[in-house]
């Protein structure tokens, strides 16, 4: 799945139901982390019906990372993905209500809504290519 506008991603964003997941860990090699995302790939094509995600890529701790936006699924089936692919965490939506849940001890962080960052943001981002070709990068805002 694609978005075709920036419209239809910015109404995920505020009132959808979404997830941000990835397979890969910044102490692994480019082909472990490779395999790795192809597997969680194939792993959410199956139950989640398969257009109901799309590929992201972004930057967090200093370190790139691919993954992917999942559109309408169980909170408990995320987190459970999360853990299989042993990642500290996993960012949920609803409605809005963004929060980071944790895995690896740190307190779960409600998020403070979101905003567009353009090139010169060179972490903490994610990025979504849009059918036109075309990126849309933002950033979730921690709360200080």
């Amino acid at each position: 799945m694609t978005f075709t506008n920036f419209y239809v991603l910015e109404n995920v964003l505020n009132h959808g139901d979404f997830a941000l997941i990835s397979a890969e860990k910044s102490n692994l090699s480019p082909e472990v982390n490779t395999r790795r995302t192809l597997s969680l790939r194939d792993t959410i094509s199956r139950p989640f019906g398969g257009p109901r995600f799309t590929a992201t890529k972004g930057r967090y701790g200093g370190h790139n990372e691919r993954g992917f936006m999942i559109l309408n699924f169980e909170d408990a089936a995320i987190k459970a993905l999360a853990k299989r692919f042993w990642q500290d965490a996993v960012i949920i939506g609803h409605g809005g209500y963004v929060v980071e849940y944790h895995f690896d001890g740190v307190p779960d962080i409600v998020m403070q809504g979101w905003e567009l960052v353009g090139p010169e943001d060179t972490d903490n981002f994610t990025e979504i290519q849009l059918t036109n070709g075309k990126f849309v990068r933002f950033k979730l805002r921690y709360p200080k």
